[in-house]
């Protein structure tokens, strides 16, 4: 669950994700409790961080399901100063290793589970800077959710490509 003021929160999350060489399975803002809970057990989710300011944030929560659920800012909040801020080593990821689940939008039917790897989402980043050349001066104005896969490629996966 996102919005839109806590894009960079949300980007945290997704880049720790592919650090600890975890699966990522972003959920759409509009779904219901009932498609999230859904969505989360179909995907057979070990954790669902949520935005603490999302409408269905509290709900999914209270939801009775067995899957641990926590905000952004429980996950992410500021190390102490008892505590060290060294990164852990990131966990060895292959290319061909799951890296991200999204589910269809189930406009024709039940949503599906799509599964994309690690070199896919290379793949498509660097075929898009390869086609789109933006200027030095390049300033973006993000319109589709990080959850719909159009959107992290263009504004997450192709900014990480170009540096």
């Amino acid at each position: 669950m996102q919005l839109a003021g806590n894009l960079f929160q949300l980007i945290r999350v997704y880049l720790a994700l592919h650090w600890l060489g975890a699966v990522h399975v972003p959920l759409h803002a509009a779904l219901s409790v009932e498609q999230a809970i859904t969505q989360i057990q179909h995907a057979q989710a070990m954790l669902a961080i949520v935005d603490p300011r999302a409408p269905a944030a509290a709900a999914l929560g209270a939801a009775a399901i067995d899957t641990p659920v926590i905000t952004h800012d429980d996950w992410l909040r500021p190390c102490d100063n008892d505590r060290s801020t060294e990164l852990p080593e990131p966990a060895p990821v292959a290319g061909d290793q799951l890296a991200t689940i999204l589910y269809t939008s189930g406009t024709t039917g039940q949503p599906l589970g799509v599964m994309l790897t690690h070199d896919n989402l290379a793949s498509n980043a660097l075929a898009v800077c390869q086609a789109v050349r933006p200027p030095d001066d390049e300033v973006r104005l993000s319109i589709l959710p990080l959850s719909h896969i159009y959107g992290r490629t263009c504004d997450l996966y192709c900014w990480l490509a170009r540096g």
